[in-house]
């Protein structure tokens, strides 16, 4: 099910990004991949109550990552995000991209996780 609910995302950011996403197939390619797992991880952590994807256990910033999708993110639990602190979004794409090679692919630094915001600041997500 997992998988379905990342398609279902890249679908949106396909539609919610001017140009769709084909335009990052290359440069921006990871930013795109790790908004997919942010959405996955918060969904995940608010409706089932865990289960992270953006770093794999074992990974030095695994409990991190998760520590910042669970409380930051999550507010401990209970909502989705309405923004991103772009510093630690950033910080934790870098880990993202060790963790995943398949992924490691040049980041847009002017590319945040705009369609995830538009998302989760929606009434029907809090």
């Amino acid at each position: 099910m997992e998988n379905l609910q990342e398609e279902f995302f890249h679908g949106y950011q396909d539609v919610y990004y001017s140009g769709g996403t084909s335009q990052y197939a290359s440069i921006g390619k990871s930013n795109i991949e790790f908004e997919a797992k942010i959405f996955e991880d918060l969904v995940s952590t608010l409706e089932t109550g865990g289960g992270i994807n953006g770093a794999p256990a074992g990974h030095p910033k695994s409990t991190e990552y998760k520590l910042w999708i669970e409380q930051e993110l999550a507010n401990n639990y209970s909502s989705y995000p309405t923004q991103i602190n772009l510093d630690k979004y950033f910080y934790f794409l870098e880990a993202f991209k060790e963790s995943y090679p398949e992924y490691n692919y040049p980041t847009r630094s002017d590319l945040y996780p705009d369609a995830l915001i538009n998302l989760t600041k929606s009434k029907k997500c809090n």
